[in-house]
């Protein structure tokens, strides 16, 4: 079906997501509304590149994110969308961003879902 294709489109990774509308940064920052727009990140911890951080292999193994890096501070954004004649639901869409962004923690609720992450990850 048309519906399952789709969704089979969405969860392929190597499948490019198609561009629906142009929106500039800046107005993806007034939308947002978590910082003003040409202002820099608010931190919540100092950079890693400062921080004593114990040896851990994993920290090894896994690049942090830009975000991370840079000790911007975690936030969200929520989406809502019809069930019906929505472009991806809320449910799906969770899987897409777990599978294709990283550093995202994606929630689903009844009829809403909730990206958690850092704001300069959020951004992209």
């Amino acid at each position: 079906t048309h519906i399952a294709e789709n969704r089979r489109k969405q969860m392929d990774p190597n499948h490019k997501l198609e561009k629906l509308r142009d929106v500039t940064d800046k107005d993806v920052v007034l939308v947002m509304g978590h910082r003003a727009p040409g202002s820099a990140y608010p931190s919540a911890h100092p950079p890693l590149s400062e921080q004593q951080e114990p040896n851990c292999p994993i920290r090894k193994l896994v690049t942090p994110t830009d975000g991370a890096k840079a000790g911007d501070r975690v936030r969200y954004i929520q989406f809502t969308d019809s069930m019906y004649n929505a472009p991806c639901q809320p449910y799906q869409r969770s899987y897409v961003e777990a599978y294709r962004f990283r550093g995202i923690d994606p929630g689903t609720l009844s009829g809403r879902q909730i990206v958690e992450c850092r704001e300069r990850d959020l951004e992209k």
